[in-house]
């Protein structure tokens, strides 16, 4: 629990919410852990890696949105899946309607930074933020349709890791 406490301050420290005015085109509100401790403890191994990852997205998805027309206020979630050797797979849940140009902007931007080293299985987490002055999503976790549609398919619940593995197959 020490551990546990000590992650969540030092990613506080490093990754604090921007939360500003409705003209801005990119609001980060805060990282949803989508997994359990014990699986980040394992699968993470150093707290400042994620740290720096989760910022290197944050300003990547801000970069790529701030020279897009605005749109409507927008809010909703980055989703992220990293697994072993590097690899990372991008997903939006966004509520409220946004132009396809912004939607892959942002995937494409939050897919190019290179990816937090993770052991023994994927790691889940993801970002919620606004769009154009967007609030923070009221909902406290993602469902992307890709995982909607897998999930109505299978007609049962089916946890986020095995979902993310029948979505994303490699």
């Amino acid at each position: 629990m020490i551990r546990y406490l000590s992650f969540i301050l030092l990613f506080l420290s490093v990754v604090s919410p921007r939360v500003s005015g409705a003209e801005e085109a990119f609001t980060y509100y805060s990282v949803v852990m989508l997994q359990t401790e014990k699986v980040f403890e394992e699968r993470l191994g150093s707290v400042d890696t994620l740290s720096v990852y989760v910022k290197g997205i944050v300003d990547a998805a801000e970069a790529a949105v701030k020279p897009l027309p605005k749109g409507p206020p927008a809010k909703g979630f980055i989703v992220i899946a990293v697994k072993p050797g590097d690899r990372s797979r991008v997903w939006l849940d966004i509520k409220d309607p946004i132009s396809k140009e912004a939607a892959t902007a942002l995937e494409s931007a939050a897919a190019k930074v290179v990816p937090v080293s993770v052991k023994g299985g994927t790691l889940l987490f993801a970002i919620k933020v606004g769009l154009w002055g967007g609030e923070s999503p009221s909902e406290m976790i993602p469902r992307p349709e890709a995982w909607r549609a897998e999930a109505e398919k299978a007609g049962r619940f089916i946890e986020y890791s095995e979902l993310v593995d029948r979505v994303w197959q490699d």
